[in-house]
């Protein structure tokens, strides 16, 4: 008989500390929400990638949960180049996004504040997405 246990390296939720995914990486989700899967009631947490100082190389990623310990990199599910805005050109911020359900339309909406790299458009961006992982 074998028996196999398997142990996660992140067991605790420590208030104010870093966050790793389940590869050990720090979690770069930035501004963030957290969706409660309609379905299956797994979490989904959306935020802003921060790996660089540059505000316009900001996308959003997304992260995969069962237990609210255990974070899966899904990666990045609303870029730069799937933003287009009439008579405008980027690069553009994208930053704080929010995730609802729609129910009447069975679609993942997002909602996201969308700027100039220097703060002059003021615009909220919607993207929308048949499943919770994008891409948006």
């Amino acid at each position: 008989m074998c028996i196999v246990l398997f142990f996660s390296d992140n067991e605790y939720i420590y208030p104010g500390g870093l966050s790793n995914d389940t590869d050990g990486k720090f979690i770069q989700a930035h501004a963030t929400a957290i969706l409660i899967d309609p379905i299956d009631k797994s979490y989904w947490w959306y935020g802003e990638s921060l790996k660089t100082a540059t505000l316009s190389d900001h996308d959003i990623n997304c992260y995969h949960s069962k237990d609210l310990i255990n974070w899966i990199n899904i990666g990045q599910v609303l870029g730069q180049k799937q933003v287009f805005i009439k008579d405008l050109s980027g690069p553009y911020v994208i930053e704080r996004a929010k995730v609802v359900w729609n129910n009447k339309t069975k679609l993942f909406v997002m909602w996201f504040h969308l700027d100039s790299y220097d703060y002059k458009y003021r615009y909220v961006g919607v993207a929308i997405s048949s499943i919770p992982n994008g891409i948006f």
